[in-house]
């Protein structure tokens, strides 16, 4: 038995590194009901956190990735795995410019003594790529291990970050990709898509609730296309390397010596901040950190479910009981918004939070709880973090910071505490 293992939150399906990994768990079809989302479980047990300092994350951290297990349950080397990151890595490289390095972290006294992990100069300019690198090279290991080459098209469903990540992964690895967006999309990621070599499909939102994008994504999986997309729920695998974040800051902050007592995500859909969730138990566990900090995941308030799910579940007598059953009813608590209404942070409005169970079950664990912000809070965070850091960054970007402030402007004082941050991506 391997230490690495997906298991699905719903009906408790578990899948070793022997076997490929389902996108979907198989119940989802049967049960589409309860909120069967796979999610990536490692044992500390017989576990040795890496102590490598090779700059590459995928590298780093392999003997913790689900794929690098994967690859060795089938009888692949060590040797075998770095020397294909180490290709993909270098035609990620001459595609995008940068390849995957450890991204640095930044201290300030905004909201606090605080520390920012910096992810606007990653691969394509945002922490999507290292989900979607996580996706790749699932494929990837499937193909060495014997398996027939999967030529069929990748499909996503982005208007921004994931879709530019999955461009270039897609181009880098030459495999064609179909990206459903809005007709709200901007020119400048438009552009670079085309640029690429990716296929772009306008979706317009009709009568139907939910995102259409997002439903056009599903049919062309159902079709036979490969999801590609930062949604858990349809690519389980995109988990795996979004966790290298959480791996690589928790060495961060441990060579620094910090002890961070609050950390701050913002939330579209949740895949980041579930990837932070488990990469820190994982840190954690082995540990690299003294204790885990508190969650805050931190929604725009004109759009977010996933802070309605909360107020459905902390009502409860028994949150963590609640949250079971939640798992097995998802519509009692997780639903399309009804009205989606313009953020400057645009990228965490999204209709659902799709990897809603495994946030909420941070914070439950961490005694955390979700911040719905303000345009105001959401407008100076983002001038402040910009100015004070001379960064870069989206005010998506910069999202995490508005909850802080919105949580001191709610009299919360973080006197004597550290503060935790992801500057998830560039502005463009």
């Amino acid at each position: 038995m391997s230490a690495s293992r997906f298991r699905c939150a719903a009906c408790g399906a578990t899948f070793e590194a022997d076997v490929a990994t389902p996108y979907r768990c198989p119940q989802a079809a049967l049960d589409p009901e309860a909120d069967h989302v796979l999610t990536p479980t490692l044992d500390a047990e017989g576990t040795v956190w890496p102590n490598g300092d090779d700059p590459n994350p995928f590298i780093r951290y392999r003997t913790l990735l689900h794929a690098w297990h994967r690859l060795r349950a089938g009888g692949g080397s060590d040797d075998t795995w770095c020397e294909l990151v180490t290709g993909l890595d270098e035609r990620v490289a001459a595609v995008d410019g940068v390849g995957f390095v450890v991204t640095p972290t930044h201290m300030t006294d905004l909201a606090g003594r605080s520390v920012f992990k910096d992810e606007t100069g990653n691969v394509a300019g945002s922490h999507k790529a290292r989900h979607l690198m996580g996706a790749l090279l699932h494929l990837e290991v499937t193909r060495l291990l014997g398996g027939e080459p999967d030529e069929r098209r990748l499909a996503i469903t982005s208007c921004g970050n994931a879709a530019l990540a999955a461009a270039v992964l897609a181009r880098a690895s030459e495999r064609e990709l179909d990206v459903y967006v809005t007709p709200k999309a901007g020119h400048i990621v438009l552009n670079r898509l085309r640029d690429l070599g990716a296929a772009v499909h306008f979706q317009r939102r009709g009568d139907e609730s939910g995102d259409p994008c997002y439903r056009a994504f599903r049919q062309a999986v159902e079709q036979g296309a490969v999801p590609f997309s930062v949604q858990g729920p349809d690519c389980s695998v995109a988990l795996d390397g979004g966790r290298t974040i959480a791996w690589e800051f928790a060495d961060q902050l441990r060579a620094n010596d910090l002890r961070v007592d609050r950390v701050f995500v913002q939330v579209g859909g949740g895949a980041l901040a579930t990837c932070l969730v488990r990469g820190f138990d994982e840190a954690h566990a082995l540990g690299v950190l003294e204790s885990l900090p508190r969650v805050h995941a931190v929604q725009a308030r004109g759009v977010s479910p996933l802070v309605r799910a909360w107020e459905a579940i902390d009502s409860a007598s028994d949150p963590a009981a609640a949250l079971r059953d939640a798992a097995r009813h998802r519509s009692q608590c997780m639903w399309p918004w009804d009205e989606i209404e313009p953020s400057i942070a645009s990228a965490i409005v999204d209709d659902e939070t799709y990897d809603w169970h495994a946030v909420i079950d941070g914070m439950i664990r961490s005694k955390g709880d979700p911040v719905a912000v303000s345009e105001g809070a959401l407008r100076r965070a983002h001038e402040l973090v910009t100015t004070t850091l001379d960064v870069n960054a989206s005010a998506t970007a910069t999202a995490g910071v508005a909850g802080a402030f919105t949580m001191q402007d709610h009299g919360t004082s973080f006197d004597g505490e550290t503060l935790a941050f992801l500057l998830t991506g560039v502005n463009r």
